[in-house]
């Protein structure tokens, strides 16, 4: 595919011998995987976040103002 996602990876691993070596290894690059994007999403919203509290202080400072333009 012309837009797959590039694969994380965390760090050398062994190859997998036994099948439970193997599940394991598979449900790490899930986790890993789910948790990357968790902290993606987090930073976003709490950039959100303080872009909002910036824009609702300047407005409040601008109501304060006792001008009329």
């Amino acid at each position: 595919m012309l837009f797959k996602r590039p694969v994380h990876r965390y760090g050398k691993t062994p190859e997998p011998v036994t099948p439970y070596q193997k599940a394991a290894q598979l449900w790490d690059e899930r986790i890993g995987s789910s948790r990357l994007q968790a902290r993606n999403w987090r930073i976003m919203a709490l950039g959100c976040l303080a872009l909002a509290t910036g824009l609702s202080g300047g407005l409040v400072w601008q109501s304060m103002q006792s001008r009329v333009v």
